[in-house]
């Protein structure tokens, strides 16, 4: 499945409009850090027929940020009618350091 990404999800990026072209599902990779309207207007522009089964969001959130930013982004959703699929990333959200400095995820 193709996605897009943390950075690369701004509506006048090319991800976003080489996207557009695509018939197969798309994914919008999504952390603490999207604002639901901007989620709205991604998901507008890439399925403005809101065709069910066309966008996946994947929440990319750790563990201490997903009940405060999810429930926004949801409802935002929710509220706009947008046909979507939610789909958690609980490890890459999850980033740890090690003493040395290493990245690591449990």
């Amino acid at each position: 499945m193709v996605w897009i990404g943390e950075r690369t999800r701004q509506l006048d990026c090319a991800h976003v409009e080489f996207c557009r072209g695509v018939n197969n599902p798309i994914g919008i990779k999504v952390s603490d850090k999207c604002e639901p309207a901007q989620l709205v207007e991604l998901v507008e522009k890439l399925n403005p027929t809101n065709v069910p089964g066309r966008i996946v969001i994947i929440v990319r959130m750790g563990a201490e940020k997903v009940r405060d930013c999810l429930p926004d982004l949801i409802r935002e959703i929710m509220t706009t009618g947008k046909n979507v699929l939610w789909v958690s990333d609980p490890v890459h959200g999850n980033t740890v350091k090690t003493q040395s400095g290493h990245k690591t995820r449990d």
